[in-house]
């Protein structure tokens, strides 16, 4: 609603600027938790009566981004790493607010402080340091957490400690996935061990655990990222995203658990997204062939559809359990028509990928999905339907003319 309004230029207007002085406060909270934060910042501006409220809604969310020196291979400081960005000086600037100010920690939902420089943990000054902790620990009634990436990593400690003590309840954390590559989050190391001590402790409010994979490549097995949350998997839900994709493990849970799952997820993806109104429109699912021949999997896929219906990327990753599943129902018509059916009028792009032995089916689906996703195609179950890909190749549908589509449209296999 706050959107349509031009909040510097329409609040000039006598009449118009009566009636929103003279809103009451909660009506006034309403419009700018709908506001953009551009709008917000007019808001709080155009009148007093209008500051305070919009200044909580502006705290709700807060994103900060550190650039200090970047240490390279012999622990020197690096070229790049000497110019200090607008950005870092308003985070040092704002943490020092935070953390001088309880009155306005206290509006703070979500907080994320970015350390990372492109694929590598930041160093980070040691006065800065002490700034985000102070800020930290004033966050009473913080609700999502951004794990930072910085180095040295010893001080990661005090970041578990924190969450440890149970001050904070949080509801999200979010770590990010290069975290994974270095030493400290192996099973037998210390902070390792201090980590999942930590995310214990937040039973009862932690609802879901979400790793952030934003711009992909750093090698991570996914099956090492969720054999470390496993200890919480029994009361919270664990997630990788990467802008509008969410990875789906029903895998870890059974079929009535998978709408709790869902639901753990979905209240962690407003404070998770970089932008809250952006969509889910890539779906990953790491399933069972039990669970996937059994033809549950469409179980799963309508809960998505329920919440997030315009997907239009679908991939399956199919993992061998202790189900003995012939091939004939893996790939069966009615099976695949259960899975996609729930994004049938958005859906663009179908995947299957394998995990473990799974046989002969490795060797012998091509062809089988190949043919199956062109009858969806063809017979208007997915009529968007425009490419397909699993091990061994795929197809896209191409079309020759713009006239006569349906005449002239056909398949290039890959």
């Amino acid at each position: 609603m706050a959107d349509r309004v031009d909040v510097k230029n329409d609040f000039k207007a006598p009449l118009v600027a009566r009636h929103f002085m003279a809103l009451p406060p909660e009506v006034k909270l309403c419009i700018c938790r709908e506001a953009t934060r551009r709008a917000l910042r007019w808001l709080a501006l155009a009148h007093r009566s209008w500051t305070a409220v919009a200044q909580e809604a502006l705290l709700t969310n807060i994103t900060l981004t550190f650039s200090d020196y970047r240490l390279d291979n012999t622990g020197n400081r690096t070229v790049e790493g000497r110019h200090i960005s607008p950005a870092h000086d308003a985070a040092v600037r704002f943490l020092a607010i935070l953390g001088d100010c309880p009155a306005k920690a206290l509006h703070v939902r979500s907080f994320r402080v970015n350390f990372k420089y492109a694929n590598d943990a930041t160093y980070v000054h040691r006065d800065h340091w002490t700034l985000y902790m102070g800020a930290l620990k004033q966050l009473r009634n913080l609700r999502y957490r951004y794990f930072p990436f910085a180095t040295p990593f010893r001080r990661l400690n005090e970041v578990a400690d924190v969450i440890a003590d149970g001050t904070l309840r949080l509801n999200t954390i979010s770590v990010p996935t290069p975290l994974f590559n270095h030493s400290i989050m192996d099973p037998r190391h210390p902070f390792s061990r201090r980590l999942q001590d930590a995310l214990v402790s937040q039973k009862g409010s932690l609802k879901a655990i979400a790793v952030d994979d934003s711009g992909g490549g750093y090698g991570v097995d996914p099956k090492k990222i969720y054999q470390f949350f496993l200890p919480t998997a029994e009361y919270c839900s664990t997630f990788l995203h990467d802008e509008d994709m969410v990875t789906f493990r029903p895998i870890l849970y059974g079929l009535e658990h998978w709408d709790l799952y869902l639901d753990g997820i979905y209240s962690a993806l407003r404070w998770v997204f970089s932008d809250p109104s952006m969509a889910v429109g890539r779906v990953f699912i790491v399933i069972g062939t039990g669970d996937f021949g059994n033809r549950r999997v469409g179980t799963f896929t309508s809960l998505i559809a329920n919440r997030s219906p315009r997907v239009y990327w679908l991939r399956f990753i199919l993992v061998k359990d202790d189900t003995p599943r012939p091939e004939c129902e893996l790939l069966g018509v009615d099976t695949l028509s259960d899975a996609v059916r729930p994004f049938s009028q958005s859906l663009k792009f179908l995947e299957f990928k394998f995990q473990g032995d799974l046989g002969d089916l490795t060797d012998t689906s091509s062809s089988a999905l190949r043919q199956r996703a062109i009858e969806f195609a063809t017979t208007g179950l997915c009529p968007e339907l425009s490419g397909v890909r699993f091990p061994g190749g795929g197809a896209r549908r191409r079309c020759e003319s713009e006239h006569s589509v349906q005449e002239r449209e056909g398949w290039q296999y890959e």
